[in-house]
């Protein structure tokens, strides 16, 4: 067959993938992820739980616990609960996984991905307890904000560029 019809581009990327796994390193790139993209996502996730914290804080609703305080309001007009419903929570995730690029530590990594299992657990158990206190209104929220942990405008923006990528090889 002709060049490109049988997935060769598939098979080059995998083997470079692996060659880099092996080597521990993207040479040249490999530079900017720890001392360019690492920070960024360790400093930008530090940013997101602490609005999203102190929007919490401004209505008494802050507390550890996926049950919600007793005197706490449901946030519904704050801006980084309008984007997503666990700010906090991906706060965290996009700090823990920037300090894993920063530390080259794939430990840190594999337990990051473990965090947000327990995180996205946690997070449900919460929902539950929200929507037992609140109803509808919590209802009413979580239908409008789909983004759990990441904002339905950048899902949407992904599902586009995989799409069109699919629609591209499909041709």
């Amino acid at each position: 067959g002709k060049l490109g019809e049988r997935g060769e581009m598939y098979t080059s990327m995998q083997f470079v993938l692996v060659l880099f796994i092996i080597i521990g390193n993207i040479p040249v790139f490999g530079r900017v992820l720890y001392t360019v993209f690492g920070p960024m996502l360790f400093a930008s996730g530090c940013a997101l739980a602490i609005f999203g914290a102190k929007e919490l804080i401004e209505v008494d609703g802050l507390t550890p616990w996926p049950v919600p305080a007793e005197n706490g309001k449901l946030v519904l007009s704050g801006n980084v609960f309008k984007e997503i419903r666990h700010p906090i929570y991906s706060g965290l995730l996009c700090t823990m996984i920037g300090l894993s690029v920063m530390t080259g530590s794939s430990l840190r990594l594999v337990l990051t991905i473990v965090l947000y299992y327990v995180l996205n657990m946690k997070s449900d158990f919460e929902e539950e307890e929200l929507l037992k206190k609140y109803g509808e209104d919590y209802q009413r929220y979580r239908e409008e904000v789909k983004g759990k942990f990441v904002p339905e405008s950048f899902v949407q923006f992904f599902r586009a560029l995989l799409k069109f990528r699919y629609n591209q090889n499909a041709e």
